[in-house]
């Protein structure tokens, strides 16, 4: 370690001594620890490179189901632990729905300690399936652990794709056992959630039963709006 890595603080030991009302000197964690722990935590859940940089502040507000959407989601943070409520956004491409879950799983794991994961639902299918066609159950239960175990699971574009029963049995598993523990479930889909007769739904891909399942977990939200990206690149285009 460098001098110029060394805390001033602490002088690399993680803490420091401090002064009680009591006249007692004790020791306590000094925030360099702290700050490690928490990227320690950060990198642990996974999130991707292409969304490191999403946060509230960051959110477009541009209509009022985005406004009802950020509202929802910093309740949710407010709420951990203890909250009953994960958070559900449904909406079309590009609306900001995995940047705003993104930015409420990351202040659950900075500001809050959560033990967060993030998994995009058809890389973990595809995962789980490659385990299974190599029978290797011990890989598909490692795959398995750290999402039924964590204390805050992002699951995003659930639904983007027809299930087989097979994948609709292993996310009724992971649903249910988030469901029984209580464990706060932050999701993202482009369908709507419930059927309107017009084009297929989340219950459609999911099943019915699944798909109540979720609503009873989660505060359900439709954000609505033109595809942000491309919005973006468009202008960046004509610039």
């Amino acid at each position: 370690m460098s001098e110029q890595s060394i805390c001033p603080d602490c002088h690399g030991t993680g803490f420091v001594v401090v002064m009680q009302e009591s006249g007692v000197s004790a020791a306590q964690p000094c925030r360099c620890r702290r700050d490690r722990l928490r990227d320690l935590r950060l990198r642990a859940a996974g999130i991707p490179r292409r969304y490191e940089h999403c946060t509230f502040a960051s959110f477009n507000l541009l209509n009022d189901t985005m406004a009802r959407a950020l509202q929802l989601a910093r309740k949710v943070v407010e709420s951990f632990p203890g909250g009953e409520h994960g958070l559900l956004l449904s909406g079309p491409c590009g609306v900001g729905k995995t940047h705003l879950a993104v930015a409420a799983l990351r202040e659950l794991v900075e500001e809050r300690g959560a033990r967060g994961c993030f998994v995009e639902v058809n890389q973990l299918l595809r995962s789980l399936q490659d385990t299974f066609d190599r029978n290797a159950e011990t890989a598909g239960r490692q795959i398995l652990e750290p999402i039924l175990g964590a204390d805050v699971l992002l699951l995003d574009d659930i639904g983007v794709t027809r299930g087989t029963p097979w994948a609709r049995e292993t996310l009724g598993l992971i649903i249910n056992e988030r469901y029984n523990a209580s464990a706060l479930t932050l999701l993202t889909t482009n369908l709507p959630a419930a059927g309107s007769g017009e084009g297929e739904s989340l219950a459609d891909r999911l099943g019915v039963r699944l798909a109540s399942r979720l609503a009873e977990m989660c505060w359900v939200v439709e954000l609505q709006g033109g595809d942000f990206r491309r919005t973006i690149k468009s202008a960046d285009f004509r610039s």
